[in-house]
This record gives structure tokens, C-alpha cells and sequence, in this order.
């Protein structure tokens, strides 16, 4: 009984012993890693199932053949130092290396290895086989998309700067030449310090508000110059800490632009205003003068005539030329230009306005200084602007610096010129100074530090002078600091040679009117104006009649068709104030009689119905203000036509 109980307990011992044998068979097979158990000369003696199939073969065929048959060329000798390594140590080490199976396909692999030593002596190398192919790929992917990355910050045409608590710790190449500075220059700098003083406040508002949305505010370049600069920006962490990342776009030159083009928008509405009252002002010129010489000829010839009356003529004329010009500027008609020495045109008019002044002047002008292609009367204008407001800066005392020099533009974005060679004239005085909030407005029509009133200002001075050398293809700039002064410079092109003659000054028409006979028909919404021409045709020998308006001016003609006595030519101001204006008027009489003889009036004085006035049905044209001889002049013209 006894041996019997014996046998029994063997069998259950037996049992059991092969049930965990089993189990550990099948823990050994089915692990998540491959083991392997190579002799000391690298052959494989036993492989898991898990090992088998990370091969692609059966258990059978690897036992017994080296691993070295599964490694790849390139991976050879660090599985050779890895044996070696782990055979001199008997500690556990590890590496990775790339294996390729016998259909060709490769895989990564890291080999966990220790040496097994039994009885003082190598016996065995047992490793394990994790496949790492798929942490390989992921790795490669995050480093191909951190290049990726880091070629799009690089490359991008935005600047990119990190920073952690205000420092910057990395900035992009872009970045570094919106500002002018080197990489090694900035990280470590405050950021703050790029901002202009007076938006800093600004830059902290958005800051604090998390960024919200995109804002604009203004840099400094390294070398002092203004940047505008569009600003992106987000909350974020950076190796663990909060940091933010800023996004610049430089819009310095998106900046200049829009000034530019609201600088013109308002030359623009200057000009519509200005053409608008030159109308009314050249009738008023016109009514002066036309009184004027009224009063002339009615001076009995035994007292001669009257200096004052004379020279209030002469005024009168250099009012309609000044009229003309400012009309023509603020239209943006291109200016009349001739080749002219503009550093003698400088000096002339510099001292021409400093004439009775204690201001001392310093020039420095160059014997070989180019010729400009200007019209003469502008750039005068804009020379003795720039003097005068400079003269009233100084107080009366001090030194203008005046120089000029040849120099050639290339690429000058800061000056939106062309490229090519120009004359740079600086007028610099030793004044107060312009505050930096207002220098960006000084060209702005309208806009003046003086007080308003009689001899003070009415901010038409510096716009009008932008605006004549913007149309000249030049540039203005200026520069000041407060109890330091102000320099104004000018670019100008130099002449290329192709300059028409200078046009000859043009003296107003003069001479004794022609007396005529006839009956003339006056349209015009002036009293004044009606009351002069009547005037001026009784004394030329006409008969007459004046309506105020189109429909005065169509029932008064056709009532005179009904007698013996029409009208042999019509007057008609172009522009009524209400109702029909001349070329209207004009189409309505034609209706009545084709064959009218009409002159059209007006104070617009280049209206083209005045330089192409037969285009409109007309036979001549008046510019207003004129005189009695050019009226009898083309009175006289219209009455000699078929």
C-alpha cells in the first residue's frame, strides 16, 4: 500500500511538474519579446516562438546557425563589439541593430544580452529581441517633421521669436534682418527694448490680454530707424516653461504706402476745394479788374494816368498767374519742366528770403553739381516754403546749413524712389524742433504747429510742397529733435538731357481794344459780373442785354429772333451756380439756330471746353479775370466768321 501511495504522490509530483513546465514553455514561446540562447561562438541553440516569427521562420531552421546570418552589413560590427563586450563584462548590455530576414525585408531590433558562465567557464549568451521598427519609424517621422519644421521657421518671410518672460531665448534668420541684428545679438535681449518708447505701453496691453488679435505698433532697426511691424502672437510652452511666440511682419513699406495714398486722397479733396472757390475768386479778380480800368479811362487825360491803379492792375495779374499754378498743382497736372542749375536756384532763393534778416546761411554746394528738370516756379516755391518755416523756428537768430550733392539711389525702399542718380538738397536750421507725434503729420494739408489767424497758419505751406515734389518723381523727408532743429532734404532727378526749351514768359494781352458794332447776349450768374461786361461792351461800341440764368438766356434770344433786331453773338459763363451752364445753355439755343455764334466764360481757367472750345459748339473762349482788349480782341474774332 505503502508503494503504491508512493507511485501515486510520483505521478502527481510528475504532473505538476510538467503542468509548470508548460506554463513556462508557453510564457517562454508566446512573450511579447523574442529570446534567443547563442553559444560563445554565436550560434543559436534555442529561439522562442515569439523570436521564430520576428524572422519569418521555423524555430527548426534557425537552431544551430549563427545570428550573425540574420545581421545586416551595416550592422555587423557593432553585433561583433556587442558579443565581445558582453563576453569580457558578463554584465547585461544592450544595443540596437538592424536585421533582414531571409525574404529580403529588414527590421530594427534591440538586443538585450548576458553571459552566462557555469563552472568558471563561457558557456552561453542569452538575449532578448525587442522589434523597434514601428519606435524607429516614429522617430524618424518626428525628426523629418522637425526639420520640416525648422525649414519653414527658417524659411518663413515672417519673424519668429520666443520668449520666456519677456527674454528672448530664439529668434529665426527672418526676424534677425527685419531688425538688423545678428542671432547671438538678440537672445538673451528684453524684447521691450525693440519697441519704440512710446508703444511699449501698447505691446504690454496686448501682452497682458493674451493676444487677442493681431496689432501694430513701431520697432527700432539697430540702426535707429523706424520699423512698423505687424505683430502675431500666442501663449505657449517651451521646455516646460510658459513662454510666448511672436509672429512679425514688417509692414514699414505697407505703412509708407498707405500714408502716401492718403496723402494724395487729401491733396485730392484740397484740390475739388481749391478748383471749386477759384471760380468765384478769378470773378472777382475779373470784376477788380475790369473796374479798374474803368476807373483808368475815366481819369481826365489832362491829369495822366494813375501809378496806383497801375500797379493794383499789375497785383491783380500776378493774382491770376498764382491762381493758375495753385490750381494747376492741386489738380495733379505734371508740371511744366526745363533743365535748370538748381544749386544756383537754391542760393537765390535762400537769400532772397532771408533778405533783412539776421540769419546767417552756410551753403555747400558743388561747382559740378547736376542739372534738375523742374518747373522752376514750383520748386521755388517749395525752397523758400521750407526757409521761411525754418526762419520762424530760429526766432530770428542762428545758422541755416544749405547743401546739395550728387548721389545715386539703388534700391532705396525707405525713399520709394527709382533707381538713377539725383540731386539731394538739405536745408537744415538750428530751431525748436518738431515733437515725434506730430512729424508724421507735418505734410498733412491742413495741418500746422502755428496758431490760426492773419500772418500765422492755415497748414497749406508743407502739403503743397509734398505734393510738388511727389509729382517731380522726387522725395521729401524730414527729420528733428526737440530744441535741436530741423532738416528738411529734397530729392530730385537729374535732368537726362531730353529738356524742351524754357517757355518764354507770357505777358497778359495788352493794347488798345477794337471798338465793333452789334448786339451781344450775356449769360451770368454774377451781378457784378453782368454789370462789368455790360460796361465794357457799351464802351466798345455794342449793343447789349445780360441774363441771369440758362432760361433767361433761351427767352430773351428767342424774343429777339422775333424782331429786326437779334442777337449777333451770346456770352455764356460756363458754370451757373443754379440752373443750366453754358454748354447746356449752348445745346438749347442751337435748337433755336444753328448758326449761334457763342463764346464761352469761365473762371476755371484750363477747363478744356476753354483750350478745345470749338469740340463744344463754340466759335471762342474767355478766360476770367480778362481784360477789355482781349474781349473786344475776340469779339472781334467770332464777328469776322462766315
Amino acid at each position: 500500500l505503502r508503494d503504491l501511495l508512493k507511485n501515486e504522490d510520483l505521478k502527481e509530483e510528475h504532473a505538476k511538474l510538467r503542468a509548470a513546465t508548460e506554463r513556462l514553455t508557453d510564457l517562454f514561446d508566446d512573450a511579447p519579446v523574442g529570446y534567443i540562447t547563442l553559444s560563445a561562438e554565436g550560434t543559436v541553440e534555442e529561439i522562442n516562438l515569439t523570436g521564430a516569427k520576428m524572422l519569418r521562420v521555423d524555430r527548426g531552421q534557425v537552431v544551430g546557425t549563427p545570428f550573425s546570418d540574420y545581421i545586416t552589413s551595416e550592422a555587423e560590427q557593432m553585433y561583433g563589439l556587442h558579443l565581445k563586450e558582453v563576453s569580457a563584462t558578463c554584465e547585461p548590455l544592450s544595443c540596437e541593430l538592424k536585421l533582414e530576414r531571409k525574404d529580403g525585408t529588414t527590421f530594427h531590433i534591440r538586443i538585450d544580452s548576458r553571459a552566462i558562465d557555469v563552472d568558471g567557464g563561457l558557456t552561453q549568451i542569452r538575449s532578448t529581441l525587442t522589434d523597434i521598427t514601428e519606435h524607429k519609424q516614429a522617430g524618424r517621422a518626428i525628426r523629418e517633421s522637425e526639420d520640416r519644421l525648422m525649414s519653414y521657421y527658417e524659411a518663413t518671410f515672417e519673424g519668429i521669436a520666443i520668449s520666456v518672460q519677456g527674454e528672448l531665448i530664439d529668434v529665426n534668420e527672418r526676424f534677425c534682418e527685419i531688425f538688423g541684428y545678428e542671432r547671438e545679438e538678440l537672445i538673451g535681449k528684453n524684447a521691450m527694448d525693440l519697441v519704440v518708447e512710446e508703444d511699449r505701453e501698447l505691446v504690454s496691453d496686448n501682452i497682458q490680454s493674451g493676444f487677442e488679435k493681431p496689432y501694430e505698433h513701431r520697432c527700432l532697426h539697430k540702426d535707429g530707424s523706424i520699423v512698423h511691424v505687424e505683430v502675431h502672437g500666442r501663449q505657449i510652452q517651451f521646455q516646460g516653461r510658459p513662454a510666448r511666440v511672436a509672429a512679425i511682419h514688417d509692414i514699414t513699406e505697407k505703412k509708407v504706402l498707405r500714408g502716401q495714398l492718403i496723402q494724395a486722397q487729401k491733396i485730392e479733396a484740397m484740390g475739388t476745394l481749391a478748383d471749386g472757390i477759384a471760380h468765384d475768386f478769378n470773378n472777382l479778380l475779373a470784376a477788380i479788374m475790369g473796374y479798374i480800368s474803368l476807373a483808368e479811362d475815366d481819369i481826365d487825360p489832362k491829369i495822366g494816368t494813375s501809378e496806383f491803379l497801375e500797379e493794383a492792375d499789375k497785383a491783380c495779374l500776378r493774382a491770376k498767374d498764382l491762381t493758375t499754378r495753385l490750381i494747376k498743382l492741386a489738380r495733379g497736372e505734371a508740371p511744366d519742366k526745363e533743365e535748370v542749375s538748381i544749386g544756383k536756384l537754391t542760393k537765390d532763393i535762400v537769400n532772397s528770403a532771408l533778405n533783412g534778416s539776421i540769419i546767417h546761411c552756410g551753403f555747400s554746394i558743388p561747382e559740378d553739381l547736376s542739372p534738375v528738370e523742374i518747373d522752376e516756379e514750383q520748386i521755388k516755391q517749395v525752397i523758400h516754403s521750407i526757409t521761411a518755416n525754418a526762419m520762424e523756428s530760429m526766432n530770428g537768430q542762428g545758422t541755416i546749413k544749405v547743401g546739395c550733392e550728387n548721389i545715386t539711389i539703388d534700391d532705396n525702399d525707405a525713399l520709394m524712389l527709382r533707381n538713377g542718380n539725383y540731386v539731394k538738397i538739405c536745408i537744415e536750421d538750428q530751431g525748436t524742433g518738431i515733437p515725434k507725434g506730430e512729424l508724421s503729420r507735418i505734410f498733412d494739408p491742413y495741418f500746422t504747429t502755428k496758431e490760426a489767424g492773419a500772418q500765422k497758419g492755415t497748414g497749406f505751406g508743407l502739403s503743397m510742397t509734398h505734393s510738388i515734389v511727389k509729382r517731380h518723381n522726387g522725395s521729401i523727408t524730414v527729420e528733428s529733435e526737440l530744441g535741436e532743429g530741423t532738416a528738411f532734404t529734397i530729392y530730385l532727378p537729374v535732368s537726362d538731357g531730353g529738356i524742351r526749351e524754357p517757355r518764354p514768359f507770357s505777358e497778359e494781352p495788352g493794347g488798345e481794344p477794337v471798338r465793333g458794332k452789334g448786339k451781344i447776349l450775356v449769360m451770368d450768374d454774377e451781378a457784378t459780373m453782368r454789370d462789368l461786361s455790360g460796361r465794357r461792351l457799351d464802351r466798345l461800341g455794342y449793343d447789349f442785354e445780360v441774363a441771369e440764368n440758362g432760361a433767361e438766356a433761351i427767352r430773351l434770344y428767342q424774343q429777339a429772333r422775333q424782331t429786326e433786331a437779334p442777337f449777333d453773338v451770346v456770352i455764356l459763363d460756363l458754370t451757373i451756380a443754379f440752373g443750366m451752364g453754358g454748354t447746356e445753355t449752348l445745346d438749347n439755343l442751337r435748337g433755336i439756330d444753328p448758326d449761334i455764334k457763342a463764346i464761352v466764360a469761365t473762371g476755371h481757367s484750363d477747363d478744356p471746353i476753354i483750350t478745345d472750345h470749338r469740340e463744344y459748339g463754340f466759335r471762342g473762349a474767355l478766360r476770367k479775370p480778362h481784360s477789355e482788349f482781349e474781349l473786344s480782341k475776340v469779339l472781334q474774332g467770332v464777328f469776322s466768321e462766315a
